[in-house]
């Protein structure tokens, strides 16, 4: 992907809960989730949307996102909630009215599976973004990873929640 370190931001909620505390609360051993690698667990206090709408602001940031080079949207999550709507169509209006960029013209779509939408959505970029390259156009994709997994205690997803936003910028490498 070259220099996509340049062209990647994300967000992650600021109030944040360490894993001792976490444990203690559901009186779980801290040994369970230090053997996963967990620290911690952020707490959201911002929507799917908001998560997404702040990575792109700060991709926004990074690489100053010209609309009139974006061909694509692809949005992912696991958030079920947006399986009939999508979660595109809203950040386009938001991403429209925050920071001034109109993405209407684009086509979009939302990935919803659990664990490798993410990856589904940046392999459908990398896709159109390569289709319009042997066509002799440069064009770019905007891809966005957002989600929200809180699970209820004792559950076995429990222990891996959290939340957090992407935004990718996604142009032909070669």
């Amino acid at each position: 992907l070259g220099d996509v370190y340049k062209r990647q931001a994300c967000y992650i909620p600021k109030k944040f809960l360490p894993a001792e505390e976490f444990a203690r609360g559901r009186n779980i051993e801290t040994k369970k989730l230090e053997a996963l690698g967990i620290k911690g667990f952020v707490v959201p206090e911002e929507s799917v949307e908001e998560l997404a709408l702040k990575a792109v602001e700060n991709l926004n940031e990074i690489v100053n996102i010209k609309p009139e080079e974006i061909s694509g949207l692809y949005v992912a999550t696991e958030n079920i909630r947006y399986k009939s709507l999508g979660l595109d169509k809203p950040l386009i209006s938001m991403i429209r009215k925050k920071l001034k960029k109109d993405l209407r013209h684009v086509c979009s779509d939302t990935v919803i599976s659990a664990c490798n939408s993410g990856v589904n959505a940046l392999l459908r970029g990398l896709y159109e973004v390569s289709y319009f390259k042997r066509r002799g156009k440069d064009k770019k994709v905007l891809v966005i990873t957002s989600d929200i997994a809180i699970y209820p205690e004792n559950s076995k997803g429990e222990k891996t929640q959290g939340a957090g936003a992407c935004a990718i910028l996604v142009n032909n490498p070669y």
